[in-house]
């Protein structure tokens, strides 16, 4: 096995990929004097050989995909010293433990539970997961973002779909290409893109239950042109109502995107006083004024 890697200006290490095959990864803390900060985007990105990764306490950034569709990676651990990640029972978390960026896809465990003290779950952070029945996502969860159960043993067990809604836990995580969809009562959040490019949808019903809309939850539904949001939601992220996608956006680089500017689409939004849906539309409303807002009693 042959580490690939870049050099930074800074005289650091991206570490990109390697050739040839490892079960067993353990990324080094220096190359040739240099400290590895970074692994990069895709680094290690449909690595069927790699069984376990171990970071080096000098990691500081995590590049986006960087261990996508690794189908047979049981466990993740971390350096004692790292000030940026950590794991716990293998499965991989920023050093804070609110983020949860990976767990491992073929870890043995059928169920598990996200812990409290996560509020944010990486894009496919559980995509390709074979063995996992259920995952139990707690109420401090504010952000699921996009493609968290794609290829894994939840997204294709029938009994996790409403129809043509996939939910795992008290959230809608992705949806078919329907004209209506009637959100299921119980649901609390809606993940990022999770009606993403609906080119059919024209109707949503939102229940009671629901508290966060996530960005770009319904971006690219150019029938959707109207919504009844209930007191109920606290939180609408951006671009999640009413916004179509630009076609130039930034390079993702890393797993926080700045800079991807979306645009308004002609929509109404009726919602209540001092709500989520108030809100979201005092900061959208200014786009070329495409907006309305319809007061609710």
């Amino acid at each position: 096995m042959a580490l690939q890697y870049e050099t930074t200006k800074e005289h650091t290490i991206t570490v990109t990929g390697y050739e040839g095959t490892v079960r067993h990864l353990v990324i080094p803390d220096q190359v040739d004097g240099c400290p590895v900060k970074t692994i990069g985007k895709n680094a290690f990105s449909a690595r069927e050989d790699l069984e376990s990764v171990s970071i080096p306490k000098t990691v500081e950034t995590l590049g986006r995909y960087a261990f996508y569709n690794c189908k047979n990676i049981t466990k993740f651990a971390v350096e004692e010293g790292n000030y940026s990640f950590v794991t716990i029972d293998d499965v991989l978390f920023n050093a804070n433990k609110d983020i949860l960026y990976a767990y491992p896809a073929n870890k043995s465990a059928t169920s598990y539970t996200v812990p409290s003290t996560v509020g944010i779950i990486i894009n496919y952070a559980f995509s390709g997961a074979v063995n996992l029945k259920s995952v139990n996502i707690p109420s401090k969860i504010y952000d699921v973002q996009e493609g968290v159960f794609d290829e894994s043993s939840l997204y294709n067990d029938a009994s996790n779909w409403n129809g043509d809604q996939l939910y795992i836990s008290n959230w809608l995580i992705t949806s078919k290409n329907v004209s209506t969809i009637t959100v299921k009562s119980g649901t609390v959040g809606i993940a990022r893109k999770a009606c993403y490019n609906l080119n059919k949808l024209s109707k949503v019903t939102f229940p009671t239950s629901l508290k966060t809309i996530c960005d770009s939850a319904f971006l690219n539904c150019p029938k959707l042109l109207t919504v009844t949001v209930p007191k109920q939601v606290t939180t609408i992220d951006d671009n999640a109502l009413g916004c179509q996608e630009n076609i130039t956006t930034t390079e993702e680089m890393s797993y926080f995107v700045v800079g991807i500017s979306n645009r308004l689409v002609p929509f109404t939004i009726k919602g209540y006083k001092n709500s989520g849906a108030s809100r979201y539309y005092a900061r959208k409303h200014g786009d070329g004024k495409k907006m309305k807002f319809v007061t609710l009693k």
